[in-house]
């Protein structure tokens, strides 16, 4: 498949799993922002059912508070509230019909919105393997390795294996 790029107000939302590539400082915050509004608006997706994972705490905590921001801002411009909208808000918004029922979706959401699953990939494979810790063959209570504790115990596995048995010289 030949790469192509994404009109995020207009292309048609297909149901299902998509993968959307993009490089650093590409807006992916913001078409992921966009995206769950039109998940919400367009295709009636509850925000419980929207899974977002990204790498860090900080950057949940970022998509969280920029898709409340987002919804709010798609309800003032839906209610042709004055204010400064981004183009590609405004462009979403003037190819709809019917914008009363994509308002009683958004009001829905944003009332919803602690609902919606924002999670860092730890934090996401922790509560899976919570979730589903007797299907896997694991006790419930299981927990994911840091990272920094599996590079220290890699190095004392190294250091006991390869260094004590040297030669004191």
């Amino acid at each position: 498949m030949i790469p192509q790029d994404f009109d995020i107000a207009s292309e048609r939302l297909a149901p299902g799993v998509n993968l959307i590539e993009a490089g650093a400082g590409t807006g992916k915050t913001f078409a992921i922002t966009m995206l769950v509004l039109r998940a919400v608006a367009e295709l009636f997706i509850p925000l419980e059912a929207i899974l977002v994972v990204t790498f860090t705490r900080a950057a949940t905590e970022e998509l969280r508070d920029r898709v409340r921001r987002r919804l709010r801002q798609a309800k003032e411009a839906l209610a042709f509230v004055d204010g400064e909208y981004d183009e590609v808000l405004t462009t979403w918004r003037d190819n709809l019909e019917n914008i009363e029922k994509y308002q009683a979706a958004i009001d829905t959401a944003l009332r919803d919105i602690d609902r919606m699953e924002i999670s860092s990939i730890h934090g996401f494979c922790q509560r899976a393997l919570q979730e589903h810790a007797l299907a896997g063959g694991e006790m419930p209570d299981s927990e994911l390795a840091d990272e920094k504790d599996c590079q220290r115990e890699a190095a004392e596995d190294f250091w006991r294996h390869a260094v004590y048995p040297l030669p004191a010289w």
